[in-house]
């Protein structure tokens, strides 16, 4: 979708949340387990490597994290956890 796009650019002022998305973009980018490399005639090739699963590890990081969460938002998150368990 290219046609009817919009892209927002901020900047981030928060050095702890700067340091969360970039370890987010750094996992993602590390991720491999669908990886594919075009080749010279317009083919894609699966690149097989010991790369990691970015999205298990930021669920997995999501978990622990959620130990660690403020009694306030507890049962909120928890309700949001469960739908996405019960959803994937």
């Amino acid at each position: 979708n290219t046609e009817r796009r919009v892209e927002v650019a901020c900047p981030i002022y928060s050095p702890a949340v700067r340091e969360k998305l970039m370890h987010i973009l750094e996992t993602e980018l590390a991720d491999t387990v669908k990886a594919r490399m075009m080749q010279p005639d317009g083919t894609y090739e699966r690149i097989v490597s010991d790369g990691i699963d970015s999205q298990q590890v930021l669920l997995e990081e999501a978990e622990a994290a959620e130990r660690d969460i403020p009694e306030q938002v507890e049962g909120f998150v928890r309700s949001l956890l469960t739908k996405f368990r019960d959803w994937r």
